[in-house]
């Protein structure tokens, strides 16, 4: 089983210590987090420019037919004897640092875009600040003559984790709570067709896996195959000549068919997957060669709670009720939460995990909660 909390956190970091001299996979991670919560605007895509002169990434959209470059920074909490986080301490505040390089300054200087900065600690939500031009002009005038860097520290307060300063940590002149988690400022939300919305919370879901698998330890990378037949990702170990076909699914809460009444009478929360007949054979042919990861997304809009079952080929083969049906093949999840009730699936926040079934959910259920986060099966 994972080693995260059971609690209902949008995206729990587990404990990174292993990445303390990799520092560059961390923020490969984070670029991915950014693409998956640019996905969710509605009407958005993204994708990391090659060379990325000028950005981490770029998210275009769709309806209005723009472009933006983004930069993206993943600062860990300072723990070092430092002065800035000695200070910090004691006005009851974490400390953490960016650096901008003398490239993105000279963006900054040219043209402010955005920077999306992630305020990382281990087993806490990680938060981001979406900095748009203005107040990175502001920042920027921090060391107006800075030519090769910029250092800016972050200062968090211990009791509220939206109030958070930079530069100083104590002045409220630098206050940055309007642009915690300001996706909308810089990304506005379009309206889009209710058939898009399998599409954006497919991307969004692979790129939120490939955000997790990075953070995973033994050197794990991914690629997205073209064309894609077999595969959503492929994930790599480089050191162990390992390579991994992955599916990835995810489901909103489904209560189409009469299952509202059957989430109310068992309190659960269903959600409804699919499996297409090329991905049926594949997963017929390679089983225990593959691993299909399953997202539970309970919300469409932030604060988001997407939830993944991460299973073995094989296992997925055995625990999906029936008998598979190559052609196309379907299948319920139901969740229960702890302290359930039966409009859990209008008022889950919060609420843990207590067990998720497939089949049933009464009648011959098959139990899958060991699938649950179940990351540490790219270990095993």
């Amino acid at each position: 089983m994972s080693t995260f909390n059971n609690t209902a956190m949008r995206f729990p970091t587990g404990n990174l210590d292993f990445l303390n001299n990799a520092l560059t996979s961390l923020g490969e991670a984070f670029e991915f987090l950014t693409m998956s919560m640019i996905i969710m605007q509605r009407g958005w895509s993204t994708s990391i420019p090659e060379p990325d002169r000028g950005a981490d990434v770029l998210a275009f959209n769709n309806v209005r037919r723009y472009s933006i470059p983004v930069q993206v920074k993943a600062a860990r909490v300072l723990t070092a004897d430092y002065p800035q986080v000695r200070n910090a301490t004691r006005q009851r505040r974490h400390a953490y640092q960016i650096d901008i390089s003398r490239r993105q300054l000279e963006e900054l200087d040219r043209d402010p875009q955005p920077f999306i900065v992630w305020l990382i600690r281990e087993e806490v939500e990680p938060l981001a600040l979406v900095l748009r031009g203005e107040i990175l002009t502001s920042i920027r005038q921090i060391r107006p003559g800075a030519q090769d860097q910029l250092n800016v520290f972050f200062y968090q307060s211990y009791d509220d984790q939206n109030d958070i300063l930079y530069h100083s940590h104590v002045n409220d002149e630098y206050q940055l709570r309007e642009y915690v988690e300001a996706w909308d400022d810089c990304f506005p939300r379009n309206d889009i067709p209710d058939a898009d919305r399998k599409m954006m919370l497919g991307a969004a879901t692979e790129n939120l896996t490939i955000h997790y698998l990075l953070l995973q330890e033994g050197g794990w990378t991914a690629a997205k195959p073209h064309p894609d037949r077999g595969a959503d990702i492929l994930a790599l170990q480089n050191d162990n000549d390992v390579s991994i076909p992955c599916q990835v699914k995810a489901s909103m809460i489904e209560l189409t068919s009469g299952r509202e009444n059957t989430a109310r009478t068992n309190s659960v929360v269903p959600f409804h997957f699919t499996v297409s007949t090329p991905q049926a054979s594949d997963l017929q042919r390679r089983k225990e060669g593959t691993i299909f990861v399953l997202w539970l997304c309970f919300s469409e809009v932030s604060p988001y709670r997407w939830e993944p079952l991460i299973f073995r080929g094989d296992e997925l083969w055995e625990n999906k009720p029936g008998v598979w049906n190559l052609q196309t093949d379907n299948f319920w999840a139901y969740v229960s939460l702890e302290n359930s009730n039966p409009v859990d699936h209008v008022l889950h926040e919060n609420k843990p995990i207590e067990s998720i079934v497939f089949g049933g959910p009464t009648r011959d259920p098959t139990d899958v909660t060991s699938a649950y986060r179940n990351w540490e099966i790219f270990g095993q």
